[in-house]
């Protein structure tokens, strides 16, 4: 069997290519099949261990080139930054698993994980929040800390978290009484948190199958499901200038 990965890697005039790219601003390549400059990405950045961007032109082609360089490159070094264009939304893939790429994605670059993203015209041009409000984004949760337990539903609710009966899927919780379980998104199991009054008792992950508890911890980080995350004491002047645009809309017709 020949494993033309390993080939492309191994012989001197891709290195000689790669090594153009990097003593140049601008390089263009063209009259190249579409995998070869897939594997000349991948190639470039084991040598350069920065982020790279590829930018397609729709969603369709992102999607595509995105499986592709899964093919070609370690899972844990590409990312998919994808977002719904109008006709493709309902076509393609759910907003719920869209949502989901794009914020570990994100995550990987405030974290400064390298990384090939592979995106499309409209991700490139998506605004999202900036690195400190993100950071601020995620629930920092300790053993024995004072938590009000509505106050922590609440904040699961503004990151974009669902109420489930019983949690399964990322970005899901569910309550029972002074239990609440949570599925982060940035984390492979789901996590049990115990309260005591307004104390948090026990954090332990949990196998999503057996409900059985697979490991404790002393403190959890749960990302946001959304990219966009509104604090409390933002949302009137958000409401206001909705409103104030609603108002400026229906005057000018």
């Amino acid at each position: 069997m020949f494993d033309i990965v390993k080939y492309f890697n191994c012989h001197s005039k891709y290195d000689k290519i790669v090594n153009q790219i990097l003593n140049t601003k601008k390089t263009y390549i063209y009259n190249s099949a579409n995998t070869i400059q897939k594997l000349l990405t991948s190639k470039l950045f084991n040598k350069l261990n920065k982020t790279i961007v590829i930018v397609y032109p729709n969603i369709f082609e992102a999607s595509k080139a995105y499986e592709d360089y899964l093919e070609l490159t370690e899972a844990d070094q590409i990312s998919f930054f994808p977002v719904e264009e109008l006709v493709a939304s309902e076509l393609i893939a759910s907003s719920n698993t869209y949502r989901l790429e794009r914020i570990k994605t994100i995550f990987k670059i405030i974290n400064n994980i390298p990384q090939i993203i592979v995106t499309s015209v409209e991700g490139i041009t998506r605004n999202v929040l900036n690195k400190e409000k993100l950071k601020k984004a995620i629930l920092k949760i300790k053993k024995d800390d004072i938590y009000n337990r509505n106050t922590l539903l609440q904040d699961l609710v503004i990151r974009g978290y669902q109420k489930v009966t019983i949690v399964e899927n990322p970005g899901t919780y569910s309550v029972r009484g002074s239990v609440i379980d949570i599925f982060p998104i940035n984390i492979e199991n789901p996590v049990r948190i115990d309260f005591f009054d307004n104390e948090i008792d026990n954090i332990k992950i949990f196998d999503v199958t057996t409900q059985r508890s697979i490991e404790k911890l002393n403190e959890i980080h749960i990302y946001p499901f959304y990219d966009i995350v509104y604090n409390d004491d933002e949302i009137p002047a958000i409401k206001e200038r909705i409103l104030n645009t609603l108002t400026e809309l229906l005057q000018a017709n």
